[in-house]
């Protein structure tokens, strides 16, 4: 496994990007911070896999 540094003030600014776009209630929006084969769990569920799916099944529900 390979370990990729971030610089922290870039982390706390996409960290604020990725709560401003789930604030935002734009379900691509939020997809986008996820790669086209990307996924998400949320609270122990499946997993939903692909930005068009984390915007659909997802972001929309939020």
């Amino acid at each position: 496994m390979s370990v990729i540094a971030i610089d922290p003030t870039e982390f706390a600014q996409m960290a604020k990007e990725y709560a401003a776009a789930w604030t935002s209630h734009d379900a691509d929006r939020v997809a986008s911070f996820y790669a086209e084969d990307g996924q998400i769990v949320i609270n122990g569920g499946s997993p939903i896999v692909g930005r068009a799916a984390i915007a659909r099944d997802c972001a929309q529900a939020f």
